[in-house]
């Protein structure tokens, strides 16, 4: 399977620059789910010298539309499933309207294509393929761009950070930090365009590693394919991990035991969470907390069975961290401020967003990460949670995470994401479909408020439908307040009425 993968990446290589005319640091847009077309589009855009970068079936065609005029797209891989878009984007190229657009490519296809190229009949029809020596070098020059990854960045909308070359063969060169072995089975539910899955399929090809590769993933598709496959080592989101537990109950069929290596990553991991699984997977024999950027290009901090879970262990070797007050000074140990890290790779910056860029990146080279945490007497790293996060409440400064532990512990609560605001701790909650009906916003706000203390204690309880999050579970909360922002006006708007009512008329 790998040597099919290895020919058929060289194979598509081969047909961009002889039959397509590519050429170096031309981009590549690879446009739709997680499959080995995809990958192997991927690949072969490297090998050949294109600037990669990816997008998610879930985007939307405007926003692919925009993409391609925008990043100059000579290139697009894109999904069977989006040939409607396919076709709008071949009407874009007739009526001159992307300029730079070359080729329409159509990836998860059969072999047979009439109307645009197809990667799998690039494959068959190509009587060549990269040889070694023809495989893109960037001779020595560290600035060349490879690929471009997304990022939630450390605030505000999606980023592109770019990534070169000698990035990508640093990281994957180092030691293999989660001791993959060749009869390990990943879970590859990560999208490939995230550092995330990206890792999880260069690591799998690297050490002959089986990958279990998802379209679409959920909680309840994991766990199935854990069951089914004996999937070895995953990286979770803590939103994963606490999801799959809740999805387990009652469920018989679904056997967790071939996992024996477990990561987490993508937010701040919660006591309760970590212990509840631990005490279940009594096989997992490796359980790491990880600490990386999509900026750094990998891993800042790992701790592995450390005795405290809360901890994001020590710095890794090469990264150099600090922790500094509001005004840039440094800190010393148990002292909370935002952690700035130094990485082995240099940020390169965000695509066309300089702006952005010198807010993360400061002139010393030490990124800015707006995650707020500290360090204790033995070096070991702590996060609260991200600047815009964390809830500061009297002397207390702490993760809405530990607050959203606790609502989780009520029967009728399936999800929950809580936010702070002026007037307190919302709660948006989604109710478990079996007990909704029974239970109210006062039944739980008051469930909770007896087990916290005061500064933890919620204001609102609010159910809604849906918790906006991204692909890898972390919780985008700006985007949850302005969704719901009515209902938190007209919380307000309640509240202050209810505080009229209650002020005597001066006599």
């Amino acid at each position: 399977m790998f040597q099919s993968l290895y020919d058929g990446c060289m194979k598509v290589g081969a047909a961009l620059i002889k039959k397509l005319d590519l050429k170096d640091g031309d981009c590549l847009l690879v446009y739709g789910y997680n499959s080995w077309e995809f990958l192997c589009a991927v690949i072969a855009g490297l090998a050949a010298g294109a600037l990669v970068r990816t997008m998610r079936a879930m985007d939307s065609d405007y926003e692919v539309i925009q993409e391609l005029a925008q990043m100059k797209v000579s290139y697009i891989f894109i999904t069977d499933e989006k040939r409607q878009l396919a076709n709008i984007i071949k009407q874009e190229m007739e009526q001159k309207n992307l300029k730079d657009l070359k080729h329409i490519i159509i990836i998860d296809n059969a072999w047979e294509e009439k109307e645009f190229y197809a990667l799998r009949m690039l494959i068959r029809d190509c009587d060549h393929q990269l040889t070694d020596s023809e495989v893109y070098d960037p001779k020595g020059n560290q600035e060349t761009i490879a690929m471009i990854l997304e990022s939630s960045g450390t605030e505000g909308p999606v980023k592109g950070v770019l990534l070169g070359h000698y990035d990508l063969a640093t990281v994957f060169a180092k030691s293999n930090i989660f001791d993959v072995k060749e009869n390990d089975i990943l879970s590859g539910h990560s999208f490939i365009g995230h550092l995330s899955g990206l890792a999880t399929n260069f690591l799998s090809i690297i050490y002959g590693s089986k990958l279990v590769s998802f379209r679409v993933p959920n909680a309840d598709s994991i766990l199935e394919a854990i069951t089914q496959y004996k999937i070895t080592v995953g990286l979770f989101s803590p939103y994963y991990l606490d999801l799959m537990q809740t999805n387990m109950k009652g469920k018989r069929n679904i056997n967790l035991n071939s996992l024996t290596q477990v990561f987490v990553s993508g937010s701040r991991l919660s006591k309760k969470t970590t212990e509840e699984f631990l005490w279940k997977q009594k096989e997992c024999k490796v359980f790491g907390n990880v600490y990386l950027l999509t900026e750094a290009t990998g891993i800042l901090m790992l701790a592995i069975n450390h005795p405290n879970v809360d901890s994001i262990g020590n710095v890794a070797a090469g990264v150099q961290a600090k922790v500094i007050n509001a005004k840039g000074e440094l800190l010393g140990a148990n002292k909370i401020g935002e952690l700035c890290v130094k990485p082995v790779i240099k940020f390169k910056g965000y695509h066309n967003d300089k702006e952005s860029t010198d807010r993360i990146l400061d002139k010393h080279g030490w990124l800015h990460t707006s995650d707020i945490g500290y360090f204790d007497n033995n070096e070991n790293f702590y996060i609260i949670d991200h600047s815009h996060n964390v809830i500061r409440r009297g002397d207390e400064i702490f993760s809405p995470v530990e607050v959203e532990a606790v609502l989780l512990q009520h029967f009728a609560v399936k999800e929950v994401c809580c936010v702070g605001r002026r007037d307190g701790i919302h709660a948006f909650v989604i109710p478990d479909e079996l007990f909704k009906e029974n239970v109210t916003s006062s039944d739980i706000k008051t469930f909770v408020n007896n087990k916290v203390n005061n500064n933890r204690k919620i204001r609102g309880v609010h159910f809604v439908p849906k918790i906006p999050r991204t692909d890898f579970g972390k919780v985008l909360r700006e985007k949850l307040c302005l969704i719901y922002n009515h209902i938190l006006q007209e919380h307000k708007h309640r509240r202050s009425q209810t505080n009229l009512t209650q002020i005597p008329e001066n006599k």
